[in-house]
């Protein structure tokens, strides 16, 4: 049985998408144009959210993990945001928390992703993540995917590390984007690795992937 993470890899290789997928996906790139070029954001859009690329692994891993729980720290102008929860909406099953302490963030993401034209399935939670990260995973118990795209400090991303660790199911996977974003997250990655299993993480250059099961890797 193929890991999701292999499957997701190799469906954004191959752009091997269905016909429902692919307009979806074709939505989602519409959106963010439209973003770039008619909203006052639109250069901090294009500079500060996540590339079509990782956007359609995302896609393409939630997809394949089909998780009833996903977490997104992080949500920008819900980029990022609308490749998880269309792709919940595609699987028909999940929900997705997305935290962010930007009110106007999470306002703008919340506009994006009503957009989809699948049942988003998403929750969104303002506030600082030290305030609502752990109420919100002591409130879902396991989670089974998490995007990991919001406070890129070294102390922040080392004292979440553990505490989305607890909460991760076994075979459940944590990405975590700009890990070489400054020489703090560049340490906060050296020191997730250090805590975890040989075997256990991943590093893509940009992103790196955690497994909750070092055998999955």
């Amino acid at each position: 049985m193929t890991h999701p993470f292999l499957e997701a890899l190799d469906a954004t290789r191959r752009d091997a998408w269905d016909r429902q997928e692919r307009a979806v996906l074709r939505h989602i790139q519409q959106i963010r144009t439209r973003a770039q070029h008619r909203s006052s954001l639109g250069e901090w859009i294009r500079i500060s959210s996540i590339p079509e690329a990782l956007g359609c692994f995302l896609f393409a891993l939630v997809r394949a993990a089909r998780p009833a729980v996903c977490l997104e720290l992080g949500t920008g102008a819900g980029i990022s945001t609308m490749y998880l929860a269309a792709a919940l909406g595609v699987n028909r099953r999940g929900a997705l928390w997305a935290l962010d302490g930007n009110a106007a963030f999470l306002a703008l993401a919340h506009r994006h992703v009503a957009t989809l034209p699948v049942e988003p399935r998403c929750r969104f939670i303002q506030g600082r993540f030290d305030q609502t990260l752990v109420p919100t995973l002591q409130r879902l118990r396991t989670i089974d995917v998490a995007f990991i795209d919001g406070d890129h400090t070294e102390l922040a991303t080392r004292r979440q590390f553990p505490q989305l660790r607890r909460a991760l199911r076994r075979g459940g996977i944590l990405v975590y984007d700009d890990i070489r974003w400054s020489p703090g997250m560049r340490r906060a990655w050296r020191a997730i690795q250090q805590q975890s299993p040989a075997g256990s993480t991943l590093d893509c250059g940009r992103f790196g992937v955690v497994f909750a099961d070092a055998r999955a890797a």
